[in-house]
């Protein structure tokens, strides 16, 4: 006999692996009735409307990734995984976060630069540039110069963005960087994000969303 890691019911061992997938395929089916303290996500409606000072395609893109992000925070707290699992699923919750900023700095630099908004050498060197073509650590870095946020903003959005990169970085700069990670919560994680919010929406034109 054994027990299923699932429902914590016990059966032959004959039955067993049918019986994991009929109970994993019943939890998907109902985690919309799970208790409020473990559910974090909403619905995609929610979310576009706390964001509908973006425009439309990103407003909607946003959206996704805020889901994508709340239900990772969910199984998170819900499933309660070893710290192995944990840990790659934070980074992973990190890097949809990120990506959730970089679209939205993208918009900000093109409406600073649109509007003229930068000393006039650095305007020079990026007007002719569309958005798109900037990686992450540049939009970062135009919107500090154009004051849309402090130096605590600029070096926060670049952990994010170095998180995102993680895949890419040797052993010592993943040490370092994951004692960073690990101080953060997925509350906090949304937090700042609500605060960048805060920050961000007065650097956009009126939209018809």
């Amino acid at each position: 006999m054994e027990q299923c890691r699932v429902c914590g019911n016990v059966f032959s061992s004959s039955v067993q692996a049918h019986h994991l997938q009929d109970c994993i395929a019943s939890v998907q089916g109902n985690l919309a009735y799970l208790p409020d303290r473990f559910k974090h996500w909403r619905t995609l409606d929610e979310y576009r409307e706390k964001w509908d000072f973006l425009p439309y395609s990103l407003k909607h893109r946003v959206a996704e990734q805020l889901m994508s992000f709340d239900y990772l925070w969910t199984l998170q707290d819900w499933l309660n995984p070893n710290r192995t699992i944990a840990k790659s699923q934070k980074i992973l919750a990190i890097a949809t976060i990120a990506s959730i900023y970089e679209g939205i700095l993208a918009a900000v630099v093109d409406t600073i630069i649109t509007e003229k908004r930068l000393e006039d050498k650095l305007f020079d060197q990026v007007r002719h540039k569309p958005h798109m073509g900037w990686r992450f650590e540049q939009l970062i870095s135009i919107a500090r110069s154009a004051d849309v946020y402090s130096q605590s903003w600029e070096a926060y959005l670049n952990r994010l963005r170095e998180v995102r990169n993680w895949v890419h970085l040797n052993s010592k700069q993943k040490g370092e960087l994951f004692v960073w990670i690990d101080a953060k919560s997925y509350q906090s994680l949304t937090n700042n994000l609500y605060k960048f919010h805060r920050i961000v929406e007065p650097h956009f034109p009126a939209v018809d969303n």
